[in-house]
């Protein structure tokens, strides 16, 4: 049997992505930085990934304790990968300046989004599906203004990335 050559600069091989027991910190939180890919000038690159995780950490918007919910839910997904790329590489920078939220008490489910990439890079993202669509979106580098947290909720039911709905004057709600 042959080994293959060492190279200084190769990635090292990693265990497959696996969803913490706990969502540890105030969302949006992610369990590490990006690795072998750049996480500062957007969400997640313009490469489709290889494989995508989403774990689920379902509580409520108005419990006292927002950190340390455990796992309720873990989905490897099947399809739509090039479509998750393409809507999470187009999310907005969040502006410096607070936003205004509303305070509708209800249930949040904290997402983590962990993205395998072609050649060992991998990148988590937290997302957060909440009444006041008020939470962040987060590589831990790059903090996005970007609603995605119905998204995740969807491909977290389904097991695959939705497709973008197309722009319509007719609907009450656009994706920004």
């Amino acid at each position: 049997r042959k080994q293959a050559p060492v190279s200084g600069n190769a990635i090292p091989v990693q265990r497959l992505l696996s969803c913490p027991a706990s969502y540890a910190h105030q969302a949006p939180w992610v369990p590490a930085k990006p690795a072998g890919i750049d996480g500062r000038s957007r969400l997640v690159p313009q490469i489709t990934p290889s494989s995508a995780l989403l774990c689920a950490y379902r509580g409520s918007n108005t419990a006292r304790q927002q950190a340390g919910w455990a796992l309720s839910g873990r989905r490897s997904l099947a399809g739509g990968l090039a479509s998750l790329a393409d809507q999470l590489t187009r999310q907005p920078r969040r502006p410096h300046q607070p936003i205004a939220c509303t305070a509708v008490g209800g249930p949040q489910t904290n997402y983590l989004i962990g993205l395998d990439y072609p050649g060992g890079a991998r990148i988590w993202v937290a997302a957060t599906d909440e009444p006041n669509e008020c939470v962040a979106a987060s590589n831990g580098e790059f903090t996005s203004s970007g609603i995605i947290g119905p998204t995740v909720s969807k491909a977290f039911a389904s097991g695959r990335w939705p497709a973008r709905t197309p722009v319509s004057c007719n609907r009450s709600y656009q994706d920004t």
